[in-house]
């Protein structure tokens, strides 16, 4: 399923209230709330809101049960994620694209076990016979530093 631009668009803030509720299918604010409220310090309006803007950008359905409102994502949590860094590469330009990469996965808080590491070998040698010597460059004019383009002067 295709992520649409407004889902994939969420605050750091429902961030964590979606990992709850992927983490917690058919859960309720109140169970999102005990999750969260020591780590946020979050009044329980706080997170009905944040419920309610997912809600709203499509990224979880509501049913009601009696009185009680239970919460299930309707994107899976892989593809959300991998969207989320789609969407940040399609924004960069794509010249830099290796290097951004290159730094995420150096990064220490980035933990990757052995198996990942193996994976993500196979993967790039699977696509090194038909990957371009140089990717050329998608921005604007005067909108990026690679050097492809002439930087145009700001009034």
């Amino acid at each position: 399923m295709a992520i649409k631009e407004k889902e994939a668009s969420v605050s750091s803030a429902e961030w964590q209230v979606l990992r709850v509720v992927w983490a917690n299918p058919e859960t309720t604010s109140q169970g999102v709330y005990e999750t969260l409220k020591d780590e946020y310090g979050w009044k329980l309006s706080t997170v009905k809101t944040l419920l309610h803007r997912l809600r709203d950008k499509g990224v979880i359905a509501v049913t009601q049960v009696g009185r009680v409102f239970h919460y299930i994502a309707t994107v899976d949590e892989l593809a959300f994620n991998e969207e989320q860094i789609r969407v940040l590469l399609l924004k960069s330009c794509r010249r830099k694209n290796g290097a951004i990469l290159k730094r995420l996965i150096s990064d220490e808080r980035i933990a990757l076990s052995k198996p990942d590491i193996e994976d993500l070998i196979e993967t790039l040698k699977a696509q090194l016979p038909d990957a371009p010597d140089e990717l050329g460059c998608n921005c604007i004019p005067g909108q990026c530093t690679c050097g492809l383009h002439h930087h145009r002067e700001v009034s």
